[in-house]
Formats: structure tokens, sequence, C-alpha cells
């Protein structure tokens, strides 16, 4: 289990999470990986500027 992780919570529309679930199936990824790799990549690029 993930013993060192914290929780982060969204809400969202029931038909935006139908649509990102939709594209990170199709893109063989988890909910879970896909907004952290946005988030990091959005922390990563800030950090470029």
């Amino acid at each position: 289990m993930a013993e060192n992780k914290k929780n982060i919570v969204l809400r969202v529309e029931p038909e935006f999470h139908q649509e990102v679930k939709l594209y990170v199936t199709a893109n063989n990824t988890t909910l879970q990986d896909y907004i952290v790799g946005l988030i990091k990549k959005d922390l990563e690029q800030k950090k470029q500027k």
C-alpha cells in the first residue's frame, strides 16, 4: 500500500469525468498517472521560465 503518499481530491462534473475516463482508458493509463503527469509537466515548465 502507498503509505508515504497524500491524497488530492477533485470534484468535477460527471460529463467531464466520463470524458477523461474514456481518454485515459484509450491511452492505456490510469486517471491518477494522467493527472500527476500533467501536474509534473506543468511544474517543470514553470521552473524553466
